[in-house]
């Protein structure tokens, strides 16, 4: 199972569903979800966020999967300073640039 299928799965499951595969060589996959339906009126919307006194952090985040990666800056990036690479190459030229950027600004 790759990596999206099982934050698929997790996320899935945590709402009480369940995801299964089954898959035939020569006819294909199937994927199937399935998702309890609450007949009741809509849930409250949730309260806003509290403010926290959290410092923001640097963060270099690397994934080599564009839209993933992007997800994920999306969120990060509300709290921290974010930096992205799409490799471990990239990644060390990011982090030798930011050690770099920190040592000439002390």
């Amino acid at each position: 199972m790759g990596l999206g299928l099982s934050v698929s799965k997790t996320i899935i499951e945590g709402f009480g569903g369940a995801l299964s595969i089954t898959s035939t060589a020569g006819a294909g996959t199937t994927v199937t979800i399935e998702l309890r339906v609450h007949a009741g009126p809509p849930a409250e919307p949730p309260a806003p966020p509290l403010i926290h006194s959290t410092p923001r952090r640097r963060v270099l985040l690397v994934d080599d999967e564009p839209v993933l990666r992007n997800v994920v800056f999306q969120l990060l990036s509300r709290d921290h300073e974010v930096t992205t690479a799409g490799s471990g190459a990239e990644a060390l030229l990011a982090s030798r640039a930011a050690s770099s950027t920190s040592s000439s600004a002390t």
